[in-house]
């Protein structure tokens, strides 16, 4: 995590904020019901909708997620009953190409890095 005012960047490994991460499931291929309790909801403007409520602890009391034409359409996170965090996700390409370089992060010069970087 860089943040950018207190000139400093912290390197975990991300199995070390797994449970703060809503959109970890989004990274494992084990399927949902092994971490979250699903619950089907209604249907609205053509999205089926599903409630996931975490087995473990996590930063987010449950998620609120909408599938339409086989593809997650949005995503609503519930850290508290008046804290929403809604996603809707429009021109969804699947199986994209990622250039790994994206993800490269070098700290600005006099940055404080606490943590090792995974090389």
């Amino acid at each position: 995590m860089y943040d950018v005012e207190l000139d400093q960047a912290t390197v975990r490994p991300l199995s070390s904020v797994e449970a703060d991460f809503p959109l970890s499931w989004l990274l494992y291929k084990e399927p949902l019901s092994e971490r979250f309790n699903i619950i089907p909801g209604d249907v609205r403007n053509g999205e089926s909708w599903f409630n996931l409520t975490p087995k473990d602890g996590t930063f987010f009391q449950s998620l609120d997620v909408a599938i339409a034409d086989g593809q997650m359409t949005q995503i609503w996170m519930y850290q508290s009953v008046d804290n929403i965090t809604k996603v809707k996700f429009n021109h969804i390409r699947q199986n994209q190409s990622v250039n790994t370089s994206d993800f490269h992060f070098t700290p600005p010069k006099g940055v404080d890095v606490i943590g090792q970087p995974v090389r």
